[in-house]
């Protein structure tokens, strides 16, 4: 009998993290448990955050970098991800 790992949820609002985000992802993808979407909300950074999502969703499809809002703060945010999430976070 088969069994397989169910999907897990990682969720990780992102206010102006360009500098850290990287460190972040990097650090993510190198736990052992690999079957994992990552919800990057970009809570309407005015940094180069964008485009650190944008370079590692193209590196990866577990990224899911479509979530984009208004600024308001790291709760709403959070929250945007459980709502938008496949598996459990």
């Amino acid at each position: 009998m088969a069994t397989h790992a169910p999907l897990v949820t990682i969720s990780i609002p992102a206010y102006n993290l360009g500098s850290y985000l990287e460190k972040t992802l990097n650090s993510v993808f190198k736990q052992t448990y690999q079957n994992f979407e990552i919800l990057l909300v970009d809570d309407a950074s005015t940094d180069h955050t964008a485009e650190v999502i944008a370079k590692f969703a193209e590196q990866d499809d577990r990224i899911k970098p479509h979530f984009f809002k208004e600024h308001e703060g790291v709760s709403k945010a959070r929250n945007y991800a459980i709502d938008n999430a496949r598996g459990g976070i």
